[in-house]
């Protein structure tokens, strides 16, 4: 009992420092060595890790205006291959002239970095304007800093959140802001009409590290009555196994409540989503967290904290769930809205505002628009698209062999390979 007690404080510590940005405070105290004397590459890294624990402040600002800085004097000219290959992305719209340039819309900084590594990079960037979707935020990274010290074009960015467009708009004036992020592109038309037999009271589809917070939930489970069962779908991240999730509710009491199902398919995730009365999220700062956006399609409700900086947090009304507050003991908040959460049911909002067919819509009227503005053509759509594991594929079965190709220009023209399923 006297163990038990002492590692349900350590997860307390652990946990303050970690949501109370103390790796951030430990940076500080390390910058001044580093940028004194580390390497060009070590010090940029530094800077941009101050401005992401620092993003509005203006030591933060300062220290992405440097990176930046840096990046342009020592990396500006990085040209190391021939011939590279990415994943993960996808042409949305085909070059057609010097006039009308193609989209090309890239997600993961180490593709991004894949591309930027071409020697063709500049004449490629004179073809296709990059929309970059970064996996995290703010969105700083050494890709994004390279990407702004190599483009002599307008480049678009697809923050993980919202409020990032003054972050964009400050970055660099050839980073274009567009409101939407990874969780932007769920297919809809993958889920039919909500399941109405609701087997599973609570789900969290998340990895199974740290900072997705599964304690909290087995912490408010044991104020919860015994009958509440769980399922945790994700897969192991960085050291924190099934094994480790189980210890963590046995320190609870609760782990003969939870199920965990490690690698779950596609298709069985969508059957846990559309079976829950509700999907939990704990985390406190994450990128988009696409399982939130999933769930409301499912027709399931979702909760999470009302401080949480997670990208699909601005998904999250009276129409499709709830919000935790820390002022009070989760157990009980948790109690009242699984009474309360089968009153509502998302999937209508969801298909209507946040689908990959409603925001393929408005993002082709917004680059149409800017496109228009900046004296470009615009002769043709941007293709209807989706994303499924971060893969991005097209709505129109057809249209992968009609972009054929294209992709083979870019792979003959410029050493670019874009991998597809």
């Amino acid at each position: 009992m006297i163990n038990n007690q002492l590692s349900i404080i350590l997860l307390h510590i652990e946990d303050f420092l970690r949501t109370n940005n103390a790796a951030g405070v430990f940076k500080l105290f390390q910058a001044p060595a580093i940028l004194l004397c580390g390497k060009p590459l070590t010090r940029i890294k530094t800077l941009i890790e101050i401005a992401t624990y620092y993003p509005r402040t203006s030591i933060g600002k300062l220290a992405i205006s440097k990176a930046n800085a840096l990046t342009k004097r020592y990396f500006s000219h990085l040209q190391q291959v021939d011939n590279t290959e990415i994943s993960r992305s996808a042409i949305i719209k085909p070059f057609v002239s010097e006039r009308e340039p193609g989209f090309l819309l890239v997600s993961f900084e180490q593709n991004l970095e894949t591309i930027l590594s071409l020697r063709s990079f500049a004449q490629f960037s004179a073809q296709y304007r990059i929309i970059f979707l970064p996996t995290w935020q703010p969105f700083y990274s050494t890709a994004a800093c390279l990407l702004a010290a190599r483009s002599q074009e307008t480049f678009f960015i697809m923050p993980s959140a919202f409020s990032e467009k003054d972050l964009c708009q400050e970055f660099t004036p050839l980073c274009h802001f567009l409101p939407f992020h990874a969780a932007s592109w769920v297919h809809g038309d993958f889920y039919d009409t909500p399941c109405n037999t609701k087997t599973i009271d609570i789900l969290m589809v998340a990895n199974f590290s740290k900072y997705k917070r599964h304690w909290r939930l087995f912490e408010a489970l044991s104020d919860l009555p015994n009958t509440i069962r769980v399922t945790l779908a994700g897969i192991p991240w960085g050291g924190h196994t099934r094994d480790s999730l189980l210890e963590e509710a046995h320190l609870f009491g609760v782990d003969k409540q939870i199920t965990i199902v490690e690698g779950a398919s596609d298709q069985t995730i969508r059957d846990f989503l559309s079976r829950s009365k509700l999907l939990c999220a704990m985390s406190v700062k994450e990128g988009s967290y696409i399982a939130v956006a999933e769930a409301l399609m499912a027709g399931t409700p979702v909760v999470m904290f009302r401080t949480s900086k997670i990208g699909t947090r601005a998904y999250i009304n009276k129409e499709t769930g709830f919000f935790l507050t820390k002022d009070r003991p989760l157990g009980p908040q948790l109690n009242e809205i699984l009474q309360r959460c089968g009153s509502i049911n998302p999937q209508a909002w969801a298909k209507r505002n946040i689908s990959a067919r409603a925001n393929w819509k408005r993002l082709n009227a917004l680059l149409r628009r800017w496109s228009e503005d900046h004296g470009l053509g615009w002769s043709n759509d941007i293709e209807p698209f989706f994303s499924r594991h971060f893969e991005f594929e097209y709505m129109d079965p057809e249209a992968e062999e009609r972009l054929g190709p294209e992709y083979r220009r870019v792979k003959d023209q410029f050493g670019l390979s874009i991998r597809r399923n």
